[in-house]
């Protein structure tokens, strides 16, 4: 914490002399070169002359800014844009991308104008921070310094150039997780973007350094070795694993049942989110109640603070929960009501849509698969449902009221990675797509939980916590015979309900 972790000098080669996530070089246009006036100090800096179609720059594998939140870091290198010296000139120039999504980036682009290059940097996220600076020019043949510094502790986001504070922002909530780093191109990697030029002490710290340290790596008083370092928050320990990973009962309080170090949740909505009379609940003594609406000020919901799943590690992923929708603030409600969905994206989402008057359900799994197309659900009846991942099998599936409603392909599709998890509204937590009405018993499984065990929750022959999670999908084949099987279940026992 409060370290240079990762440390590209350029002086032979491209390797992490601070850490361990070496380089790349990718295409001959880029090399390491030991010609003065072509780096700024030690013995040489990175050369990239833009001659190849897919792309000249330095590839790094690996998270290499932090992939948990809260977080901070900071990101500073030297530069000198050149595009005189590639046979290829594109239109924008990335210093470095983050891939596969560009939660964090800098680059410059083409004023067609007056064919000034302009520094431009990036943050994806929740909301997203793009910021395009109007100066200053940066063709102009110069050494210039960049860095950016995100602290989401302290609510904000600096550009630095040459040494001083250049745009300050609120911070947001970035994509997360990040596979790794393009230096002079951006995520794709495919020369579309590439730079143009020279980079040069390319450093990555986890905490922030602050104006003086910054204005002191332009100026030559620090080097990447010897900047102060403000550290960051604490990265916290593996994501837990287990059958389940997370339950709220929602009986006396927001807590988890299991791991709830990890997943207390916090609520948000002051009085109009609370905790129901045991007449209310569907299970147990309580459920949550979302009382959303002008009065409450809206963002009526549960916020979970860290990742429910890492999706490169948990590749089954199971979410299961109660809910019963009533407009309990008589306001007509939003037109979207989500029950639960995981920030930065909607990797883990489910939700009711308003279409004439007539809700019904939605589905979605953040770059895998998603179904708008029902069922419709009723006001003021319990219903409820499961969501099934298993990225291994290459299945997503969506149960509702104890039935098997959608099974669909996901074709190597792979689940963008999240930040937490926010019961009873959508991503944002603005207020704009909150849930009305009472939840319960929401459970996060690293697992599947196949038809049988499906139909047991819904019935009431299982809880969350001693539902049988499997470890996989099985073949479509035997998948079949599992569905039939549960679905006669289901039906005996509504038989013998009614009777």
């Amino acid at each position: 914490q409060g370290a240079l972790t990762h440390y590209w000098n350029f002086d032979a080669d491209a390797t992490d002399s601070a850490g361990i996530l070496d380089g790349a070089l990718v295409g001959a246009g880029a090399t390491i070169t030991t010609t003065a006036g072509e780096f700024v100090r030690g013995t040489g800096g990175l050369k990239i002359a833009h001659d190849t179609a897919s792309g000249d720059y330095v590839h790094v594998e690996g998270a290499v800014i932090p992939d948990f939140y809260p977080t901070a870091f900071t990101i500073s290198t030297w530069y000198k844009f050149d595009d005189s010296i590639g046979s290829m000139v594109d239109a924008r120039n990335f210093l470095w991308e983050t891939f596969p999504t560009w939660t964090s980036g800098v680059g410059l682009r083409n004023d067609t104008a007056t064919g000034n290059r302009d520094l431009e940097w990036f943050f994806e996220g929740s909301p997203n921070i793009v910021q395009s600076s109007t100066g200053p020019v940066v063709n102009d043949g110069e050494w210039h310094h960049v860095a950016v510094v995100y602290d989401n502790v302290g609510d904000t986001a600096t550009m630095y150039h040459d040494g001083e504070s250049h745009t300050s922002v609120a911070t947001n909530i970035l994509k997360q997780p990040t596979a790794g780093l393009n230096i002079g191109n951006h995520r794709a990697g495919d020369g579309g973007r590439n730079w143009s030029g020279f980079i040069d002490d390319f450093a990555v710290y986890t905490g922030t350094i602050d104006d003086a340290g910054i204005e002191g790596l332009y100026s030559g008083t620090y080097t990447p070795e010897t900047v102060p370092v403000t550290p960051g928050p604490t990265a916290p320990g593996p994501t837990p694993t287990g059958a389940p990973v997370a339950y709220w009962t929602f009986d006396n309080d927001y807590s988890s049942e299991v791991n709830n170090d990890f997943y207390e949740g916090v609520p948000q909505g002051g009085d109009f989110t609370s905790i129901s009379t045991p007449a209310e609940a569907k299970i147990g003594s309580g459920a949550l109640k979302l009382d959303s609406g002008p009065e409450s000020g809206n963002a009526t919901y549960v916020d979970i603070q860290r990742e429910v799943a890492d999706v490169g590690r948990d590749r089954q992923i199971s979410v299961s929960a109660w809910y019963k929708f009533s407009d309990i603030s008589l306001d007509g409600s939003d037109g979207r009501n989500f029950i639960w969905e995981s920030p930065p994206s909607y990797s883990l989402s489910f939700a009711l849509r308003n279409s004439s008057g007539v809700r019904d359900a939605e589905w979605y799994f953040d770059g895998v698969a998603n179904d708008t197309s029902g069922p419709e659900v009723a006001t003021d009846e319990w219903n409820h449902v499961v969501m099934v991942l298993d990225q291994d099998a290459g299945i997503a599936q969506f149960y509702h009221n104890g039935e098997l409603r959608d099974e669909t392909e996901i074709n190597g599709n792979v689940l963008a990675g999240m930040t937490g998890l926010h019961i009873g509204t959508h991503r944002a937590g603005d207020g704009g797509r909150d849930f009305d009405g009472y939840i319960d018993d929401v459970a996060v499984y690293h697992g599947v939980l196949l038809p049988d065990a499906v139909a047991g929750l819904y019935d009431g022959t299982y809880t969350p916590l001693t539902v049988p999670v499997a470890a996989a999908v099985p073949e479509p084949g035997s998948l079949t015979l599992l569905v039939l099987a549960a679905m006669a279940s289901l039906l005996v026992w509504r038989r013998r309900k009614a009777g």
